[in-house]
């Protein structure tokens, strides 16, 4: 039997009359699931947010407003960089490739020379920048040192200037810095002819000064070839090269300027231009190359049992440094920095 025309159409408008019904029904079961997504405890949510890497954690950042509060919180920014130190990872940044950077204010000062460190305030969650200016006579004649002037500070992220600030310690930086435990620290000559070698201290809290005598038989020759760097929770300054072996001289007390010393050497050290880069947690000094060639080697030398071991690094892809080959310059235009305790911190600047 063949139905008419019409029924078939009544049949239709029914069919989709009962979807609409249907779909206005499970309208609130929705909302009420998105409701009880948002009921899910704070303790749970940073649980799982602390799972994730920093760069999803940017993404999370931009694509919901629902969690910029909870990411944001200092509890979860503080404990992302602790669970980030328990497995700090080799950066490496090579001199010719683009770096991500943050434009400071200009610096007004008529002296050529510019020195900055970066420090951070672990009490009040404070990242600063020191800045000191020194005259030209310093660039115009290489073995003269000059005091530096003009000490500023700039607080990131607080839409501050520079500000002026006193030095108690007249002195010449002559090595990078290194921040442990909220002081950047940093080596110099100090003296009425600028002829004592000491290490500085610059409290990134209270905006303080300090120096600290260096101990042994380090020339003020060699002060732009030390390195210093973060000894399990001490300033250490690394001095040395091939042949001779490296001494590595640890900070054991500021206030009574006691230090401890290391000697570092193996045969695998000549003919070899390494830099002492960090210390692992079994008491292996870290060594790397200043400039970048293949292969690239990380070599970790053990002070008790006075071995050696290498780890080849893949991966690091430098166009300039193909070039620099195709067309005959030396290789070591590259320079390479090498950061055997880099961390993740979500903590925005």
């Amino acid at each position: 039997m063949i139905r008419p025309k019409q029924d078939c159409i009544r049949e239709k408008k029914k069919m989709k009359m009962k979807k609409k019904v249907e779909r206005s029904t499970q309208t609130p079961k929705t909302s009420g699931e998105l409701k009880d997504a948002g009921s899910i405890p704070q303790e749970l949510k940073m649980e799982i947010l602390l799972r994730l890497p920093a760069k999803s954690l940017v993404r999370v950042v931009s694509a919901s407003k629902l969690f910029v509060p909870i990411i944001r919180r200092r509890d979860l920014i503080n404990s992302f960089l602790t669970q980030s130190l328990t497995r700090p990872r080799f950066l490496f940044t090579l001199s010719n490739r683009n770096r991500q950077v943050i434009t400071l204010p200009k610096i007004k000062s008529r002296r050529k020379g510019i020195t900055c460190f970066f420090g951070y305030d672990p009490i009040n969650h404070q990242y600063k920048v020191l800045c000191m200016t020194q005259l030209s006579a310093y660039y115009l004649h290489h073995n003269k040192h000059v005091a530096a002037g003009e000490h500023q500070v700039l607080t990131l992220g607080a839409r501050e200037k520079w500000r002026m600030i006193e030095c108690s310690v007249p002195h010449c930086p002559g090595t990078d810095g290194e921040c442990v435990n909220g002081v950047v620290y940093y080596g110099a000559c100090t003296g009425k002819d600028m002829n004592e070698l000491v290490l500085v201290s610059f409290d990134v809290r209270s905006e303080e000064f300090g120096s600290i005598r260096f101990l042994g038989d380090v020339e003020k020759s060699r002060l732009f070839c030390l390195t210093l760097i973060n000894y399990q929770g001490k300033v250490a300054i690394a001095d040395g090269g091939s042949f001779v072996g490296y001494d590595l001289w640890i900070l054991e007390d500021a206030k009574k300027h006691e230090w401890s010393k290391i000697h570092a050497w193996h045969k695998y050290f000549d003919h070899k231009n390494l830099f002492v880069i960090g210390i692992t947690c079994s008491h292996e000094i870290i060594f790397a190359p200043m400039y970048f060639d293949r292969p690239f080697y990380v070599t970790y030398y053990n002070v008790k049992g006075n071995s050696i071991r290498s780890v080849e690094i893949e991966g690091i892809e430098d166009r300039g440094y193909r070039r620099n080959r195709d067309i005959g310059f030396p290789i070591d235009l590259c320079r390479i920095w090498t950061f055997s305790d880099h961390a993740e911190n979500i903590m925005p600047l």
